[in-house]
């Protein structure tokens, strides 16, 4: 699913995403998985942890809300989600 799709279908949440097919010349992601949707941070953060222990390589939780990324979501995170996107992880 492309991430204008996710952006669509899961409005006001968390979405733990993982990427399926990559770009050949940039490795920037094209098509994503939905692995969750969380509706508060501290339910991401559980997936998160989890879907990183059992090893799913370049998960990130996307942060699909209209005024802005609610508190709680760190820096750490929003920097993985960007590493992600580029195609730098």
């Amino acid at each position: 699913m492309r991430l204008s799709k996710v952006k669509r279908k899961y409005p006001e949440r968390f979405v733990i995403l993982v990427p399926l097919m990559r770009d050949v010349k940039s490795n920037k992601p094209l098509t994503f998985r939905v692995l969750k949707e969380c509706w508060n941070y501290v339910e991401c953060e559980h997936a998160l942890t989890y879907y990183e222990n059992e090893g799913f390589p370049g998960v990130f939780a996307f942060p699909n809300f209209a005024d802005g990324t609610p508190p709680g979501f760190t820096p750490e995170r929003t920097a993985q989600m960007f590493r992600v996107l580029n195609g730098c992880d």
